[in-house]
């Protein structure tokens, strides 16, 4: 507006109406905030409407907005079982511990297995903890470090993958295992390795999540140890309308 202009804003978010009367300056520009609280997922309508004139607006605008909650909770066991996955109930509640640890224990003397922190790399965003983005794939960064502390040669051949959930009982649980793709590694004495992968998370995977990599570690041919680590973490969703 090229001159100082007395006009009517109306506003509505969802189901709130606001009517606010503005003395609009030269080329000047404004902006006006409308506070709604949602307690559940919905499409939000806005509307703005200026008019100078009761009966003709000036200037319009309309936009449905989809707002979810993010939701930090475990998986309701109201859920289980899932068709896309295993599924058992267990006799006991595991310890779930968040972090990254190994597993059995104990690791046969003098093999080393150093997990590191699970890197979310996609597919989510970080509020506390991470979330998953709505309708897109999530995928995990893993990674951890063999070192031969014997005094034999190592060889180490993949065994298991596996991503799983805990619900909230933490007995309930779904799993799925994961396709392997490493070819049997040898390690000389006080040598070390890295293994990198990273792990789709399918869409039914949030709440208490555990991904594992186990190996069969073999000292000069003769089998040492079976196992390795387990990463241990939450991660939330976000529920839509």
């Amino acid at each position: 507006m090229g001159r100082t202009t007395k006009t009517t804003v109306y506003q509505q978010i969802g189901n709130v109406k606001n009517k606010v009367l503005l003395l609009f300056g030269a080329n000047a520009t404004y902006k006006l905030e409308q506070k709604y609280k949602f307690e559940k997922p919905e499409k939000l309508p806005l509307v703005a409407d200026i008019r100078r004139r009761r009966w003709v607006s000036d200037a319009h605008f309309e936009k449905v907005l989809t707002m979810g909650l993010a939701d930090d909770r475990p998986r309701p066991v109201n859920t289980y079982p899932e068709q896309r996955a295993s599924n058992e109930v267990l006799d006991l509640s595991p310890n779930w511990t968040e972090g990254a640890d190994i597993y059995p224990k104990p690791v046969a003397e003098g093999i080393m297995i150093t997990p590191k922190p699970p890197e979310l790399v996609s597919g989510v965003f970080k509020w506390d903890i991470y979330y998953r983005v709505p309708l897109e794939p999530s995928r995990v960064r893993l990674s951890y470090t063999v070192t031969n502390n014997t005094d034999r040669t190592l060889t180490i051949e993949e065994w298991s993958g596996m991503v799983s959930i805990l619900y909230e009982d933490q007995r309930h649980m779904s799993f799925a295992y994961l396709k392997g793709g490493y070819s049997p590694r040898t390690l000389g004495v006080k040598q070390s390795t890295t293994y990198t992968f990273e792990v789709p998370l399918p869409e039914w995977v949030y709440g208490y999540v555990t991904v594992t990599h186990a190996c069969k570690y073999y000292k000069d041919g003769m089998f040492a140890y079976g196992g390795g680590p387990i990463w241990n973490f939450r991660l939330g969703r976000v529920i839509l309308p």
